[in-house]
């Protein structure tokens, strides 16, 4: 797999292309946490697996490698939150149905 340069942003630094790949994961957290309040957690990983694959296909493209390391940082984060988040939900779920 070949590595593409983006050129013609010129006037694009590391600090703009990642801050705009930052937005774009706080708008996939948002997306997964209102996936997650909505459907089961065996969804929400699915849903997890396929937009981190998605996203390391996409970066691996046109990023450099410090940038696709931070990616992956963020979203194996992100999948341990949300596992934490889904493991409480069911605790909780589990504790109301023993009442």
């Amino acid at each position: 797999m070949h590595v593409r340069k983006v050129s013609s942003h010129n006037d694009y630094d590391d600090g703009g292309v990642i801050t705009a790949m930052l937005m774009r994961m706080l708008l996939l957290l948002l997306i997964m946490l209102i996936m997650m309040v909505l459907m089961p957690t065996p969804m929400m990983m699915m849903i997890l697996i396929s937009s981190r694959m998605y996203g390391i296909i996409t970066t691996l493209e046109n990023m450099d490698i410090k940038a696709v390391c931070l990616l992956l940082l963020l979203t194996t984060v992100l999948e341990v939150i949300c596992q934490t988040i889904a493991g409480l939900k069911l605790t909780v779920t589990k504790e109301i149905l023993d009442k």
